[in-house]
């Protein structure tokens, strides 16, 4: 049991939610979820840490977590993230492979890559040439070291850090597969941020975040807040990918997201439904308003799906 729990461990800038889930048959079994409120100020708005005040907390919640889900994912944000689609000589080996993508991808940037991690994942698709397409991510090495350590050192182990997009984009998956609802958006709002996610077509996310500047117990300021956003996003859609949006899966921390969902589907003229991430598992019960975990939860099976794969491969 212990090799194979996973934590998704969404750090935010009022609280930090963690998400803990283990492989079950074919699909995965939540084992625990915590939320643990932090002081304004622990994590900036330019994402930088009070160290030792947000090892504390992680301390703290680390205690309250079961005794061998220490294994974590963590969230980049999206706006801390470089990416980039490469063409590289399909007949490289793969170290010949490796060594081009870095060097490809650091002549692109304005930065210097021993600043840089990168990470990348290759496309299905091979061009005309022989070549292939990789997309390569990359954020600031310090400040990801510095969250990193931070989790280390509050008895963690960090197996995977995410794109926060493509961690809400996995859990946007995993209930339009189950709803047959590939139309759908998912919208999940924090108490100062929002942020949506759809898969396209072709495989690639389609995602948004953005500040919300609003008290989010005022429902009607929430909606207006969010109206023009994805009215904006629908439309979009629309032109540029032919999707015509049905409905909204709505991921919220407030408790009246019942009325929330009310107010945004008459404003935008489509259903919009209260959607609680933990109910994607199997579970026994869960005693307190959950609606707030998306992107814990993407997280989470993201570095799951990741372990498995790890394990299962022969190199």
């Amino acid at each position: 049991m212990g090799i194979s729990l996973v934590t998704g461990l969404d750090i935010g800038r009022h609280s930090i939610k963690a998400v803990v889930i283990k492989p079950s048959k074919d699909a995965f079994a939540l084992v625990a979820y915590r939320t643990l409120p932090i002081e304004v100020g622990i994590l900036a708005d330019n994402h930088r840490l009070n160290y030792q005040k947000i090892v504390k907390k992680l301390k703290e919640l680390r205690k309250s977590l079961p005794l061998f889900s220490h294994k974590v994912a963590f969230a980049i944000p999206d706006n801390q993230v470089i990416t980039k689609v490469l063409q590289i000589d399909s007949e490289f080996s793969r170290a010949e492979r490796e060594l081009a993508i870095y060097q490809t991808f650091a002549s692109q940037c304005a930065f210097a890559a021993d600043q840089l991690c990168l990470d990348y994942s290759v496309s299905d698709h091979v061009t005309t040439q022989g070549g292939v397409h990789y997309r390569v991510h990359a954020t600031k090495r310090a400040p990801l070291l510095e969250l990193s350590n931070a989790i280390a050192q509050a008895n963690f182990k960090p197996i995977v850090a995410d794109v926060a997009s493509y961690a809400l984009n996995q859990c946007w998956h995993q209930v339009a597969q189950s709803q047959h609802a590939y139309d759908w958006l998912l919208v999940d709002i924090a108490i100062a941020q929002c942020r949506f996610s759809i898969g396209l077509p072709s495989g690639e996310v389609y995602a948004k975040s953005w500040r919300l500047e609003t008290q989010l117990n005022d429902g009607q300021e929430v909606v207006n807040s969010l109206r023009e956003t994805l009215r904006s996003a629908m439309q979009r859609l629309t032109s540029l990918h032919q999707i015509e949006v049905k409905g909204i899966w709505l991921s919220s921390e407030a408790d009246h997201c019942p009325d929330l969902a009310a107010k945004l589907s008459g404003e935008l003229g489509i259903k919009v439904e209260p959607f609680n991430p933990l109910r994607l598992f199997q579970y026994l019960s869960t005693s307190e308003a959950s609606n707030g975990y998306a992107l814990a939860v993407g997280l989470a099976l993201r570095a799951s799906q990741w372990q498995e794969r790890q394990h299962a491969r022969v190199d």
